[in-house]
């Protein structure tokens, strides 16, 4: 049953791949197949995006006793942790990637991926220094997703009131990733940023930058309207 869920599941009929796993489940033919049926049905449920469902079944595991035994172990709790920051859950979630980064059964992109993702635990937190060196973690081994990482890292300097930490992450992407789909978003903050910190030349220049840069943002409304109260209060003083 396992063996031919698996072919439907890399054949991507993931939805008929879950009905042989859940069956599996209820033969229980030995505990490691039951223990590997569970992890390999709560996946098939996390591509489904039944998520709850998901969660319920990798739950069941997790507490199975053959569940640290299984070769999907690591992958599980990579798994969970995204159901976890899904649901808000950061500080399970958290622990999750936490486990993952400590495994030796990851790739350099996937330790990547979990160093963002325990970031993005610790940020939905508050734990903003925590975050800001998990970040760290990516922007420094140039991941994949180091754009990413550089933004992140940048807000959460600026939550820290480190304000001019947050302005060289944010020109860092800029500089270093011109294409991504976060220069927009980090162009229009480095204005907002002077804005803020009563930086009125800056942040008009960086505003008129931004304009001409990236016309169609949906920020460019905010943008003219910022401009616009910079001006009338500069006139009005």
């Amino acid at each position: 049953l396992i063996n031919r869920g698996i072919e439907l599941f890399n054949g991507r009929n993931i939805q008929e791949s879950a009905k042989y796993f859940e069956r599996a489940v209820k033969e229980n033919s030995n505990p490691q197949r039951t223990a590997d049926a569970l992890y390999l049905q709560g996946e098939a449920l996390y591509r489904l995006a039944n998520y709850k469902q998901s969660q319920q079944i990798l739950a069941k595991f997790f507490k199975h006793t053959k569940s640290k035994t299984s070769p999907h172990y690591t992958q599980a709790l990579y798994t969970y942790g995204y159901l976890c920051l899904q649901s808000e859950h950061f500080a399970e979630g958290a622990q999750n990637f936490d486990a993952v980064i400590g495994s030796a059964n990851i790739t350099a992109e996937q330790r990547c991926d979990a160093y963002n993702r325990l970031g993005d635990c610790q940020y939905g937190q508050k734990l903003f220094e925590q975050c800001s060196q998990s970040y760290s973690y990516v922007i420094d081994h140039k991941g994949k997703d180091a754009d990413y990482a550089t933004y992140q890292k940048a807000l959460a300097c600026g939550l820290l009131g480190k304000n001019e930490y947050k302005l060289t992450y944010l020109n860092q992407i800029l500089e270093r990733y011109p294409l991504s789909r976060l220069a927009s978003k980090a162009c229009f903050e480095i204005a907002r940023t002077y804005l803020v910190w009563d930086n009125n030349e800056m942040a008009i220049i960086n505003f008129k930058k931004f304009i001409d840069n990236y016309p169609s943002s949906a920020y460019v409304k905010e943008a003219l309207l910022n401009l616009g109260n910079i001006y009338y209060n500069m006139d009005n003083n």
